[in-house]
């Protein structure tokens, strides 16, 4: 018999599986520990204070491959509505010890503070990014 471990989650596993050869009952222990794939950083945001109707400066995220092994990127999800988001990651073969980034804006439509969340996957590993911003009204000109 042969088992194969194939983690969807970092940490420890543990399970069993058991059942008979020949009429002997058999139990088969299986641990493993898993490991995430790629160190994520940072993963929340604040903008601070930006003037309604332009676009805050990009805030860098590395994803950095902490396998073994080469990888194909493949991602999903990411989008944070008014932290509008891009990156560079998508398809890319990303060599051991390499690194990708994924870039958020903020462009506030209206006065006030504004918080979003995005959350996704890079090759099945889940991700979540907090974003805070504040929209502020531009200068008005003097009489």
């Amino acid at each position: 018999m042969t088992y194969t471990y194939t983690p969807t989650v970092a940490g420890h596993n543990d399970t069993w599986t058991a059942g008979a050869w020949n009429g002997r009952a058999y139990q088969v222990v299986l641990k493993g520990n898993a490991f995430p794939r790629f160190h994520i950083s940072p993963t929340s945001f604040d903008f601070g204070d930006v003037r309604v109707g332009t676009t805050a400066t990009n805030q860098l995220v590395t994803i950095t491959n902490v396998s073994p092994n080469a990888v194909l990127m493949n991602g999903s999800g990411g989008g944070a509505g008014a932290f509008g988001g891009s990156q560079d990651c998508q398809g890319l073969i990303l060599a051991a010890g390499a690194s990708c980034h994924m870039y958020y804006a903020f462009t506030p439509t209206v006065s006030g503070v504004k918080t979003a969340a995005a959350h996704g996957t890079w090759n099945g590993q889940s991700y979540t990014f907090g974003f805070r911003g504040t929209g502020i009204a531009g200068l008005r000109s003097q009489p």
